[in-house]
């Protein structure tokens, strides 16, 4: 895709499609599944995907009681840490999975002139899905997600 454009691969999301590539900027994690479907994808996709689409699936609440930490740190005062956390509020009826997620970057970059990091980053987001089984043949969910994040410029 040319800078600025609109983008020829379509990111999709747990069923929701990213409207720009830019919006797509996020830590990943606690992800079942990533598609990458090469080709025109447009019929099921619809705009934006005449290169193809990538379909990010994220973990689904399960009965049982579980959850994962991850963290790690780098070059450029960076760190990472994620947190996620599920299992039965009421079992084979009310399901329920949180994640939260936090990134840190001083980036590669300072401005020799102002002294500034110019690719710093940082963001902290959660997710939060309920899965209600009311019958055996009804699956209702409900997504939540939130992140906040700020940085210094982009550099080419």
């Amino acid at each position: 895709s040319v800078r600025g454009a609109e983008a020829a691969v379509r990111i999709i999301v747990d069923g929701v499609p990213i409207g720009s590539p830019s919006e797509f900027n996020t830590i990943l994690t606690d992800l079942q599944q990533i598609e990458i479907l090469k080709g025109p994808q447009g019929a099921i996709y619809g705009r934006n995907a005449s290169a193809g689409a990538i379909v990010i699936t994220t973990r689904a609440p399960q009965n049982e009681f579980g959850g994962q930490a991850q963290a790690s740190v780098g070059n450029f005062n960076s760190y990472n840490g994620a947190l996620s956390v599920g299992g039965a509020l009421i079992p084979d009826r009310l399901l329920a999975r949180a994640t939260f997620a936090s990134t840190n970057t001083d980036g590669p970059f300072q401005n020799v002139n102002t002294g500034d990091l110019v690719r710093r980053w940082r963001e902290n987001s959660g997710r939060v899905r309920f899965d209600w089984l009311p019958t055996d043949s009804l699956n209702v969910d409900f997504r939540f997600g939130a992140s906040n994040g700020r940085g210094g410029a982009v550099a080419y």
